[in-house]
C-alpha cells in the first residue's frame, strides 16, 4: 500500500518533467531482431543456480537436485555465451568485454552487489525480527544510510572524473565494510539505535555513495558515446546477477530450516560476508586503470 502511495506520485513526476526536460535520441535503424531465445537462456540459467544456492542447506549440497541445477545453470549460461558471440543483435555484446576497465568495473560491481542487496533486506529483517521494530519503524531507522548516499553520489562522480576510480571505489568498499563490521562487534539482541546501529548505518551509507555511482560510470567511461547505453545495460544486469546471487546467499546464512545458530549470530555471520564481499569488490576496483576517457562526471 506505502509503495502505491509513493511510486506513483514519482512515476508521474517524471513523466511530467522527462517529457519537457529530456531529448529523445535518434530512432534504431536495425533490423536486426533481438536475442530472445538469449533472454530465456540467461533468465534459466541464473534461476537455476540461485535455486540450488538457497535450497542447497535444506536439500544437502551434495544432493542430486542440487548438483544437477549448478550443473544446468553452468551448461545453460555456457550455451548463452556460444549464443551471445554468433547472434547478430545478441542480449549481452562480448564485443565490449575485450575492454579492461569495463570488464574489471563490471566483475566489481557483481561482487559488491553481493554484498549489498543481502545487506540491504537482511538489516529490515534484523530491525522487525530480531528488535521487534515494526515496518514503518524499521524503514525510518535504515533512512539515514540512503540519505548518505544522496548527499555523497553527485560529488563522489565529479571526484572520480578528476582523481580516478580506483581509490574512490577502495575507499567506498572500505567504508561499507567497516560500517558492516561495526554490525557484528557492537549489535546484539537489546535495541540500542543510537549508539550501536546509526554510526554503523552512516559508514555504510558513506561506502556506497562512493561505491555505487562511481562503478556505473568506470563502466562507460572507457566507452564510445554511442556505446554507452548498452554499456550501462550490462553493468545494471551486472548489478541484478550479483544481487539475486546474494539475496540466495542471505536464505542460506538466515532463513535455511536446519540453521543452528541463534538469530543475532547468523546475522553477524551475514554481516561478515557482505564486509568481506565488498572489500573484495575494493581490491577488484583497484585493478581498474586509474583513469578513462573523462566520462566518469
Amino acid at each position: 500500500r506505502w509503495a502505491f502511495f509513493v511510486n506513483i506520485p514519482v512515476g508521474v513526476g517524471v513523466l511530467v518533467f522527462g517529457r519537457r526536460f529530456l531529448t529523445e535520441s535518434d530512432p534504431e535503424t536495425s533490423v536486426e531482431r533481438p536475442d530472445y531465445l538469449g533472454v530465456v537462456y540467461v533468465t534459466v540459467a541464473v534461476a537455476a543456480v540461485v535455486l540450488a544456492i538457497s535450497e542447497a542447506p535444506n536439500w544437502g549440497w551434495t544432493s542430486p537436485a542440487v548438483v544437477a541445477l549448478i550443473a544446468g545453470g553452468v551448461m545453460v549460461g555456457a550455451a548463452f555465451v556460444r549464443r551471445s558471440q554468433r547472434h547478430p543483435s545478441p542480449v549481452l555484446d562480448l564485443e565490449l568485454f575485450r575492454d579492461r576497465t569495463f570488464t574489471l568495473a563490471n566483475v566489481a560491481t557483481l561482487v559488491y552487489a553481493l554484498a549489498f542487496f543481502p545487506m540491504l533486506l537482511g538489516n529490515i529483517l534484523f530491525l522487525t525480527g530480531v528488535w521487534d521494530y515494526s515496518i514503518m519503524r524499521a524503514g525510518l531507522a535504515v533512512t539515514p544510510g540512503p540519505l548518505v548516499v544522496a548527499c555523497i553520489a553527485g560529488p563522489a562522480g565529479k571526484l572520480a572524473s578528476r582523481v580516478g576510480f580506483r581509490w574512490i571505489l577502495l575507499a567506498g568498499a572500505s567504508f561499507m565494510a567497516a560500517g558492516l563490521a561495526s554490525f557484528v562487534w557492537r549489535v546484539d539482541s537489546s535495541p540500542d539505535y543510537l549508539t550501536e546501529w546509526l554510526p554503523g548505518t552512516l559508514l555504510v551509507g558513506l561506502g556506497i555513495g562512493l561505491s555505487f555511482p562511481v562503478l556505473g560510470a568506470a563502466a562507460v567511461s572507457s566507452l564510445p558515446p554511442h556505446r554507452y547505453a548498452v554499456g550501462s545495460a550490462v553493468n545494471q544486469t551486472a548489478r541484478q546477477v550479483g544481487g539475486a546471487l546474494g539475496i540466495a546467499v542471505l536464505v542460506v546464512i538466515v532463513g535455511s530450516e536446519s540453521a543452528t545458530d541463534t538469530p543475532v549470530t547468523q546475522f553477524h555471520h551475514l554481516w561478515l560476508w557482505c564486509s568481506l564481499a565488498a572489500l573484495v569488490s575494493g581490491l577488484i576496483a583497484t585493478q581498474i586503470p586509474a583513469r578513462g576517457r573523462g566520462s566518469a562526471g
